[in-house]
């Protein structure tokens, strides 16, 4: 497990504030009141978000998306009343650009553990084990503390300097979407985030 998420709805405040209204006879405030059939929900296509959407909003009609940009987009049109996402993400969204939305109170669901995928396939001996002892290592030593912050925190999209052997007999291959801030995303033609420090650092961790 390297990162615990909570889930959240995020509801239109300025933009479609009579479009809510005339769904409901009173302002959304909670999100108990979108476990509602007047009301449409986003989410996720599949996974984690997805299974606390359907659970907690039963009543509430779902649609489903592929990534959080299309919730977005639906939001601002009137299409759905309000999305479920990562915390985090959301508001690395807001602070770079996304307006006129709100957050309500509280979370839908509980935390998350989220971890990652190790391919039985690989050529690197160990792998798992050594991923293992590398978490635990930047745990203990509070490396995995500072990115957090720097990257989820603090919204610093600043790249550390992290040295990986130029040759090596050893090759990480890691795959990500770069579509999900401040974990995996693009800067021009860069790929970034808290998901590629990490690479990095186990890359050079394990040399």
């Amino acid at each position: 497990m390297f990162r615990q998420l909570k889930f959240l709805l995020i509801l239109l405040m300025i933009l479609l504030s009579s479009f809510v209204a005339s769904h409901a006879e009173e302002p959304v405030t909670s999100i108990q009141q979108l476990n509602n059939p007047q009301y449409t929900v986003g989410t996720d296509i599949a996974g984690p978000v997805l299974k606390i959407a359907t659970d907690n909003l039963p009543k509430a009609e779902i649609l489903k998306f592929n990534d959080l940009l299309g919730q977005f987009l639906a939001l601002k049109s009137g299409k759905i009343d309000a999305l479920t996402g990562n915390e985090s993400e959301v508001i690395s969204a807001m602070r770079n650009g996304v307006e006129n939305i709100r957050i309500l109170p509280g979370y839908l669901g509980s935390p998350i553990p989220i971890a990652a995928g190790i391919s039985e396939r690989s050529k690197i001996p160990n792998l798992r084990e050594k991923f293992n002892a590398f978490i635990a290592q930047i745990q203990a030593d509070g490396t995995f503390a500072a990115m957090t912050k720097r990257w989820v925190d603090d919204n610093d999209m600043n790249m550390p300097v992290i040295d990986v052997p130029e040759k090596s007999d050893i090759h990480l291959t890691v795959g990500t979407t770069g579509l999900v801030m401040p974990f995996s995303f693009y800067i021009k033609s860069d790929i970034t985030g808290f998901d590629v420090e990490l690479a990095r650092r186990f890359a050079a961790h394990i040399g």
